[in-house]
């Protein structure tokens, strides 16, 4: 006899912090404890103004399958924003600083917006080099104060989780000013392979959180790609 149910592959993948206690407090956890009460509490069915019975959004693969798919990153500490003058600040002022606008060639289609990059308290490693994509949390907190773009990023050639948010200038009817709370889901970090994601957590010193090739900061243009490519090219002296 055999299995005709295959067991999920593995993606191991090590969450080290120099933040002590945020394991303990706000883990990172699989993407299905975050599942919002809403959703949970959702019918599958319900009554049309017609009196028909359909299907709710709880049946549509899309969202349910995202919402079970991968980690999350949670809010580790209370950061609260403030660009009600036309210039963000936030507090604590270490979590976040903005990249400047020539970095996107001062491009027309950004200027309705503040970029915001928040330096995150985790490092993630993964020796296969997987494709992960970084996303929003939507369906846990619908946002018009901001917004998480959507990245591709790899663990095995770079280990930082600093997540970039867009902060949009006309505030939408808002006073300029949010609060991202503690705990609540941040980023959702989905592989793009069909595997089970197992989270290695650890509490680490400074020596470990910056002390690797990973961190070594050599150029200023492209690191990520010349990084990779020297790392490449010694593992595959080693074969």
């Amino acid at each position: 006899m055999f299995n005709i149910w295959k067991k999920k592959e593995k993606l191991h993948i090590d969450c080290f912090t120099n933040f002590g206690g945020i394991t303990k407090l706000f883990p990172i956890e699989s993407s299905s404890a975050f599942m919002p009460e809403w959703f949970k509490k959702l019918p599958t069915t319900a009554q049309t103004d017609t009196g028909g019975n359909v299907g709710t959004v709880k049946l549509c693969p899309g969202i349910t399958d995202t919402l079970k798919a991968g980690i999350v990153i949670p809010v580790w500490c209370d950061m609260f924003v403030d660009h009600a003058n036309g210039v963000v600040k936030t507090e604590p002022e270490e979590m976040a600083d903005g990249h400047p606008s020539w970095q996107w060639g001062n491009h027309s289609l950004f200027k309705g917006y503040h970029h915001l990059k928040i330096s995150s308290p985790w490092r993630f490693k993964e020796k296969t080099g997987a494709k992960f994509m970084m996303t929003n949390s939507f369906w846990n907190d619908p946002q018009t104060n901001y917004f998480v773009p959507n990245g591709i990023l790899d663990f095995k050639y770079q280990t930082t989780t600093n997540i970039n948010i867009w902060i949009p200038k006309n505030k939408f009817g808002g006073s300029g000013k949010f609060l991202l709370e503690a705990g609540n889901p941040l980023v959702q970090i989905i592989p793009l392979e069909d595997k089970e994601i197992v989270i290695h957590m650890q509490e680490v010193g400074d020596d470990v959180f910056y002390g690797d090739e990973l961190d070594y900061i050599f150029t200023q243009k492209g690191m990520y790609y010349k990084r990779k490519n020297i790392l490449s090219k010694r593992e595959g002296k080693k074969t």
